[in-house]
């Protein structure tokens, strides 16, 4: 059997900064508020886990075709293409999803106004460090050719 040979070049895109900052902001603030919201439910710590393990998979596998296209040298490639997700984003998604967790457990019929206000405050830190990392994005305007 034959390997694949995968060629991966890192590009500057001329995309508008507006429409890659929006595209970003609004792919990764779906899943946190999906997070959050499921997390309100009793029963939404499973789909709590079952989003980050999907999000884990995903980025796992897209790291793993980066290793086997150019071996040892593409470890450089993927911290300049996912320095956000992994600095930025999967940091944000483990804390949300803690939290999400703690309270579908306590059930958030036991809480009082002080504690739902507690938990909106998580996702507003969350949101605050996804505009950073969007920003960050739009900025670099790196995306990828695979051919």
């Amino acid at each position: 059997m034959d390997d694949l040979k995968i060629n991966i070049e890192i590009i500057k895109s001329n995309k508008n900064f507006l429409i890659l900052f929006f595209n970003y902001f609004t792919y990764n603030f779906w899943y946190l508020f999906i997070i959050w919201i499921i997390g309100l439910f009793p029963i939404g710590f499973i789909f709590d886990y079952l989003i980050v393990f999907i999000k884990g998979i995903i980025l796992g596998i897209t790291i793993s075709i980066f290793l086997k296209a150019d071996g040892i040298p593409s470890i450089i490639n993927i911290i300049k293409i996912y320095y956000q997700e992994l600095f930025f984003i999967i940091p944000c998604f483990i804390y949300l999803s803690y939290h999400a967790v703690i309270y579908s457990f306590g059930g958030s019929y036991q809480f009082n106004y002080q504690d739902k206000d507690a938990y909106l405050n998580k996702l507003y830190k969350v949101i605050f460090v996804l505009l950073i990392s969007c920003v960050l994005f739009a900025v670099t305007k790196q995306t990828i050719k695979i051919y």
